[in-house]
């Protein structure tokens, strides 16, 4: 049997806000050909999907084609419930032990019967349900400000972890005025929701994977703000995120229905470019992002993780800033041997006036090691900018790593 072709370039586009029919598969059959919206089923290579062969070359086909359907239907499953079912047949079959009663073959035909049939019936719910055109321009949609940090931490498998940090203060999620309208059908609830989705781009910018959270936010959420840590793994080369939060109204439709999501009232978006992977190889130190954390006024214990995403100095507390390094290098008695050292700058300070540092050695049996420093801010002054560098020096190897934080003045 000859090699199967790749999948062809796709992109899903969901909207949920519009109804479970309202779900687009796009597909670009060659590097020059425009993406066109395209059955699913398309995204299976023609020539498996085409006459099989015959006898035990047909068999081996078959068996290709399952497993590409799989492949192929799981990711879809994940951004849509609708491809479930295909996904659960496929499943089904290439659990059975093999050879089982059902020919692979025959269990191909019936697979691709049904992801014709469930395309053909999305279409139509599309064109019945979707509308044509659909716009949130006219309506409500205020910008909301989300204040944001991201970090980068390396997995045990070698890929890296990125942490997007954000939070919202209560204020900001006021609704605009003339929003709270009530629909003739519906009645609105208390509070809203509030949507994150964050893009993975490659190096190319070739959308990778697509994440949503959903957060329902209540009236009386004072006046503090929450702040929240959305994970995105999986890299290993350089890559791009691009960020997006929705606030929508909560409606109820009836006295004791679902709830489900209204009219959007605030749309804040953000992107995070150029990111790199951190190093898994070992071939010197490598050295996380620092993650800010509110601290409190005193020492903190280990686990204090509050996230500080804000690009100001907290008003009250101080800041803790943890990070981890990777790939140290054992000396001849079989430890680890490392310096950290940090700088506090004020930017604005007279010239000449000297920033302040500190130095500290450490001993360690292990490669990897996590690290937490604590800025001390009760003497100084929180509306003025800050820049807090960080240096480690691996003193066993020579590496040397920085990473350095900064918060603006307050307005």
């Amino acid at each position: 049997m000859p090699p199967i072709p790749p999948i062809p370039a796709n992109e899903i586009w969901v909207y949920p806000h519009l109804g479970d029919a309202a779900y687009f598969v796009f597909i670009r059959s060659s590097p020059r050909q425009p993406y066109r919206e395209r059955p699913a089923v398309e995204l299976i290579p023609a020539v498996l999907r085409g006459r099989s062969a015959r006898g035990e070359a047909g068999l081996g086909q078959a068996r290709a084609l399952l497993a590409v359907l799989e492949e192929v239907y799981g990711q879809l499953a994940l951004a849509h419930p609708a491809f479930g079912g295909v996904y659960d047949a496929v499943t089904t079959y290439n659990a059975l032990p093999y050879p089982s009663a059902l020919r692979p073959d025959r269990a191909v035909r019936s697979v691709l019967q049904q992801a014709r049939e469930e395309d053909s019936a999305a279409a139509w719910r599309r064109a019945q349900q979707v509308p044509p055109v659909y716009t949130a321009a006219a309506g409500p949609g205020d910008p909301l400000a989300v204040p944001m940090r991201w970090a980068r931490f390396l997995e045990a498998d070698g890929t890296t972890r990125t942490e997007v940090y954000w939070g919202v203060e209560a204020s900001a999620l006021q609704p605009p005025d003339g929003a709270l309208q009530e629909d003739p059908d519906t009645s609105a609830v208390p509070g809203s929701l509030l949507s994150m989705s964050v893009a993975r781009y490659d190096d190319g910018y070739r959308l990778q994977a697509l994440q949503h959270r959903h957060y329902l936010t209540p009236a009386d959420a004072g006046d503090g703000a929450a702040t929240r840590t959305f994970v995105v793994r999986g890299d290993t080369g350089r890559y791009h995120l691009g960020v997006q939060w929705e606030q929508r109204r909560v409606l109820r439709a009836g006295e004791a229905g679902p709830l489900e999501p209204g009219a959007r009232l605030k749309l804040g978006t953000a992107r995070i470019d150029s990111l790199t992977a951190l190093d898994p190889t070992g071939r010197r130190m490598e050295m996380s992002d620092l993650r800010p954390m509110i601290a409190g006024e005193a020492a903190p214990p280990a686990d204090t993780t509050a996230v500080y995403p804000f690009a100001t100095l907290p008003r009250h507390g101080n800041l803790a800033f943890y990070f981890e390094l990777y790939h140290l290098a054992y000396d001849a008695d079989g430890r680890t041997r490392y310096t950290i050292a940090y700088r506090i700058l004020r930017p604005d300070a007279p010239d000449g006036r000297a920033p302040t540092s500190a130095r500290t050695r450490y001993r360690s049996d292990a490669q990897r090691v996590a690290e937490t420093i604590v800025l001390d801010l009760t003497a100084v002054d929180r509306r003025r900018p800050l820049t807090l560098t960080v240096h480690v020096v691996d003193e066993v190897s020579g590496a040397e790593a920085v990473r350095s934080i900064s918060f603006a003045a307050a307005r």
